[in-house]
């Protein structure tokens, strides 16, 4: 479960890298800002899940992301 998810999000955060690249490379970033700003959020989300994700410890479960941790 846990590659499954590493996986996911990292899949996630290339693919949002590749198309800023790619709308970079064929249209001002001025000019597709708007577009951008409405999506962006897919970058983020996926680097805040794979951050936790890759600090687990094998033995833990992948759950373990969401659960809160006292200290």
């Amino acid at each position: 479960m846990k590659l499954f998810l590493k996986l996911l999000f990292g899949a996630i955060f290339v693919w949002m890298i590749v198309l800023t690249i790619r709308t970079a490379l064929a249209v001002s970033l001025w000019d597709a800002r708007p577009s951008y700003a409405a999506s962006s959020w897919a970058i983020a989300i996926s680097l805040y899940m794979l951050t936790p994700l890759m600090r687990l410890r094998a033995e833990e479960p992948a759950e373990a992301v969401s659960w809160r941790r006292s200290r």
